[in-house]
């Protein structure tokens, strides 16, 4: 799962003098959460660089399976279901996305982007018999915790859009906030009703741990071979006449 800005570092792309090698690079990142069989991805504010449109783009053709309970277009309608239902140990969770409101750029986006605890609550009375409620935010650390007093039914908030990295997960009542951002170098993986090791007393109820990704990780051939042919593109970008050459 992704709590969101998966797609885009910067917030904005009209006007950029690499926008199209960064949407390049976007459908890149996309084609690749899909291929590691990611079940939900949050729509970030990041995510919106673009527009919109492209991000309904990569939901289409690279089947990003996108959710967000509170973005709509301002003409009415959603662009990308409130939530998805996946598997969750021998059970299933509902797993929903959060999208931080910015009034100004939802104007100009054409969005309409509504109040996280109201979406939220609205959500729980739709929801079918889960055995997990899970949310994916693009809040910011402060809204979380605030959500997750609010909201206690709440079993898991996995955040983003503030760059936190929590090595322990934060705890409010019995909601675990999670984050693991840190420009893709860390995995959070949380195992639910983890089955204890002989000997070790009781079995834990949630084991959380952050996996570094690194050499040790292993490579997908078809993934790097994506990799190196945009990188062999990105290369013939920086040497074009006329092309700004801008630090990573």
């Amino acid at each position: 799962m992704d709590a969101g800005d998966l797609l885009f570092g910067v917030p904005r792309l009209e006007g950029h003098p690499e926008a199209e090698l960064l949407r390049t690079r976007a459908r890149l990142v996309a084609r690749c959460a899909v291929r590691l069989g990611i079940d939900a991805v949050n729509v970030g504010r990041l995510d919106l660089a673009a527009g919109l449109p492209f991000v309904e783009t990569l939901g289409a053709e690279a089947r990003v399976p996108w959710v967000s309970a509170n973005l709509r277009r301002k003409e009415g309608g959603r662009p990308f279901p409130a939530y998805k239902i996946v598997p969750w140990g021998a059970g299933k969770a509902a797993v929903f996305g959060l999208l931080r409101p910015d009034p100004a750029a939802d104007a100009a986006l054409g969005l309409d982007v509504s109040d996280p605890e109201k979406a939220t609550l609205a959500l729980l009375r739709e929801l079918p018999a889960v055995d997990a409620i899970v949310c994916l935010s693009n809040l910011g650390a402060s809204a979380e915790l605030e959500l997750a007093r609010r909201v206690p039914s709440l079993a898991v908030i996995v955040g983003g859009g503030s760059g936190e990295l929590y090595a322990e997960p934060q705890t409010v009542g019995s909601t675990l906030i999670l984050h693991a951002a840190d420009k893709g170098r860390f995995l959070g993986v949380l195992d639910w009703g983890a089955a204890k090791a002989a000997g070790e007393g009781p079995a834990p109820a949630r084991v959380h741990r952050l996996v570094a990704v690194d050499g040790s990780t292993g490579e997908d051939a078809e993934i790097a071979s994506w990799v190196q042919a945009y990188k062999t593109s990105e290369a013939a970008f920086r040497v074009a006449p006329g092309s700004q050459s801008r630090p990573k």
